[in-house]
């Protein structure tokens, strides 16, 4: 099984963040100075809105044999509280040159989700499961597109892009739970299946 532990966002994130991706695709397109629209547009790998998500954990595959000791550490409630999330700006890792991946920011809720992680870890580490050691720092962020092939023309137009488009109004909204998903490929892309529900303790 392939696994990952992630935050949910709300339906109305989902329709604003199709919509301005939208827009982005369409910016890129205009501006690009050394691709065609059509190569442009491919450049880019839209994660599908039904599948966006703030990942807290990515475990890979998981062997079937380990998967029923996993799940029964993760059915356990987190002693930390439920809290809201805010997305804001949008941006591109690597910061400069070619990029890689098209991110959207975590204003509040980022402090929340960086407990999180790290009770997360806490949990998992006694089952070989946590982070290594050297992993890098956890950095929350909601993916939302990945670059095919990375290069300085495909990078400037989708950082001019984002300059003119920039990422829409969001409101706040709870996040009272984590969802364990399996991720199943299929020549039309992932599919995530819910396996397991963390609750989150009711804030004040």
């Amino acid at each position: 099984m392939r696994l990952f532990l992630a935050a949910d966002i709300d339906q109305p994130a989902r329709t604003l963040i199709a919509a301005w991706m939208t827009d982005v695709a369409a910016a890129m397109s205009r501006d690009a100075s050394k691709h065609s629209p059509a190569d442009v547009a491919g450049e880019i790998k839209w994660v599908e809105p039904v599948n966006l998500h703030i990942t807290l954990h990515f475990f890979g595959e998981v062997p079937t044999d380990a998967t029923e000791r996993l799940f029964a550490a993760l059915a356990a409630p987190l002693t930390l509280p439920a809290f809201d999330l805010h997305l804001d700006d949008a941006g591109t890792f690597p910061r400069s040159g070619p990029p890689r991946v098209l991110w959207m920011g975590i204003g509040e809720g980022q402090a929340a989700l960086t407990r999180i992680h790290a009770a997360l870890q806490d949990r998992l580490r006694p089952l070989g499961w946590a982070d290594p050691a050297d992993a890098r720092p956890f950095s929350p962020h909601l993916t939302i597109g990945r670059v095919r092939t990375p290069a300085a023309a495909v990078g400037r137009a989708i950082r001019t892009a984002l300059e003119r488009q920039p990422a829409p109004a969001f409101f706040p909204f709870p996040v009272n739970r984590l969802t364990l998903y399996q991720s199943r490929l299929s020549p039309r892309g992932p599919e995530y299946v819910p396996q397991v529900f963390i609750d989150l303790m009711p804030s004040d």
